[in-house]
């Protein structure tokens, strides 16, 4: 696969140094990895990366996007926060269940329209066994769980 890279070198705490690079590394050891016990070689290390593309990506939200998702934002998406005098929460949310970390992410159903080249992605991997739980509301109880 042809990610067509460029290295590049940055002060510390601009856009696009070496900072972002620390706090995506911080973030798949800390929200991720931490919740596996045990890898079991080389094909689950690439499931549980191909996973955490998909929910860095399509289901974590991001601070300095003010909430928004990356896929949101890479697809040309307006993104307005809700606002903080919200009392009511949103109809449209979406919940997925990771198995291999036990992580419940949950997103506004319009994240969903730019998370469709992640799942796809997601779909085509081999050992992939997140599962979609988009279609039971919020609240449900996951007997995964």
């Amino acid at each position: 696969m042809d990610w067509d890279a460029k290295q590049r070198f940055g002060a510390v705490g601009k856009h696009g140094s070496i900072a972002v690079t620390e706090g995506v590394i911080r973030t798949l050891k800390y929200e991720w990895l931490r919740h596996v016990p045990l890898i079991r070689g080389l094909d689950h290390l690439e499931q549980l990366l191909a996973d955490f593309e998909l929910y860095y990506n399509a289901w974590r939200p991001h601070s300095t996007l003010q909430g928004a998702v990356p896929d949101l934002i890479h697809a040309g998406h307006q993104w307005s926060p809700p606002p903080r005098t919200a009392k009511a929460v949103p109809a449209h949310i979406e919940r997925r269940f990771f198995p291999e970390t036990r992580i419940t992410a949950f997103r506004l159903a319009e994240a969903a329209q730019s998370g469709h080249r992640l799942e796809s992605l997601s779909r085509s991997h081999p050992a992939s066994r997140c599962r979609s739980a988009a279609s039971q509301p919020a609240g449900a109880d996951d007997a995964a769980r």
